[in-house]
């Protein structure tokens, strides 16, 4: 301040002096970025914050679908600082169940465990696409592809088909009724052949013709297996 000196007199000069000030720019790889401020929303990243040189500032970055960060600013006189953000997405859930229950499940070729039976198994996971296998003995194995989006929660339930293979009768007699584990499975045809799809595991099959004496078999059917039966039917005295 300039002052004129006046004789006699006693002039008050005041200095009102303003802190210097600095600049925090801050900055997000996520789009639609909230910055807050001190407790207070100031608008969406990218943008600059001015402050008194000497303080610090608590900045907090949140954006739909991830994590929010937050971070600690002090604030230098006559510099601008640079602040950015790399935000995480938000982690899904993926809740498994099978039935039945008890297969075991493989996530991305990783053992995860089993499904218990009336609830299911329960993950944590980061956003993305995942490839679910359930193996159970004598069932066929299925595979469930499923997308899990930021924050999520995806059920995957697998309906465990039965594994099966086949029987073939082989007979002499046209027209034989088969029987499978005391099921009628049809009739053997002109040829005397009649192939039959069955549950894999212990079968007991029956070849029953009017006049002939039944011929009855046991035979343990394989996934995917084809298993021949001979059935040479003799006639009844």
């Amino acid at each position: 301040q300039s002052v004129a000196v006046q004789a006699g007199t006693t002039q008050n000069v005041n200095f009102n002096l303003q802190p210097l000030t600095g600049n925090v720019s801050i900055t997000s790889n996520a789009a639609n970025t909230s910055i807050n401020v001190d407790g207070s929303v100031v608008g969406n990243a990218p943008l600059t914050i001015t402050r008194n040189g000497g303080t610090t500032v608590t900045i907090t970055a949140s954006a739909p679908g991830f994590q929010s960060q937050t971070q600690s600013v002090a604030v230098q006189a006559g510099t601008t600082q640079n602040v950015n953000f790399n935000l995480q997405p938000l982690p899904g859930q993926l809740n498994i169940s099978s039935n039945p229950a008890g297969a075991r499940v493989f996530i991305d070729g990783q053992d995860v465990g089993t499904t218990p039976s009336g609830s299911a198994l329960s993950f944590s996971v980061p956003a993305g696409n995942y490839n679910i296998l359930f193996q159970l003995a004598g069932f066929q194995d299925q595979t469930i592809q499923v997308t899990v989006a930021p924050g999520a929660t995806e059920n995957v339930s697998a309906n465990l088909v039965p594994a099966t293979g086949f029987i073939q009768i082989s007979s002499n007699v046209a027209g034989a009724r088969v029987f499978v584990n005391g099921f009628l499975k049809g009739v053997t045809d002109a040829n005397g052949m009649l192939t039959v799809q069955a549950n894999i595991g212990a079968k007991e099959v029956v070849v029953i013709a009017e006049g002939f004496r039944a011929v009855i078999g046991n035979v343990t059917v394989l996934p995917g297996a084809t298993i021949q039966v001979q059935a040479t039917l003799q006639p009844a005295p």
